[in-house]
């Protein structure tokens, strides 16, 4: 058979195929393993845009866990400057539960020795008496003031 350029120069061959029914173009002759080939292409595709995802949503929850951590570490630094703050604050309020115990009986036996030292007998009246007691509160008030003042210089 001659081939077809040869054919279709004569006019009257160009109408004749023109006429002719064609038949379609058989499909490719794929081999099973063509086949099985373009099955993987199409698997390792949908593959990688899977790790891709995976990739991304990985950064994501790196990038999460990374800024929980920093907030954890400044809550973690926050609570021991809390902790070390509320410890001096109990202390002081125990030194100072003590310092007032001991105000407290000092009182009782500054008290009880004045009272024991005063004789109603040699009082002028019960006005004298009073006014004695309160000059004497006043001045030992004014020394245990300054005391306190003093003790809280050294605090600060």
């Amino acid at each position: 058979m001659p081939p077809k350029s040869r054919l279709l120069s004569r006019p009257e061959n160009v109408q004749l195929y023109k006429t002719l029914p064609l038949r379609p173009l058989p499909p490719p002759l794929l081999t099973f393993l063509e086949l099985e080939n373009a099955k993987l292409k199409e698997e390792k595709k949908r593959l990688e845009a899977v790790v891709e995802i995976l990739y991304k949503q990985n950064l994501q929850y790196s990038e999460a866990f990374n800024r929980h951590e920093v907030f954890d570490r400044e809550v973690r630094k926050e609570m021991d400057r809390t902790l070390h703050v509320m410890t001096g604050i109990a202390k002081m309020q125990f030194q100072n539960y003590f310092k007032m115990q001991t105000i407290k009986e000092q009182t009782v036996t500054d008290w009880e020795e004045f009272c024991s030292e005063i004789k109603i007998e040699e009082a002028n009246s019960v006005e004298n008496v009073l006014e004695d007691i309160k000059e004497r509160m006043i001045e030992k008030n004014l020394r245990e003031t300054e005391e306190v003042i003093i003790g809280m210089e050294f605090m600060i």
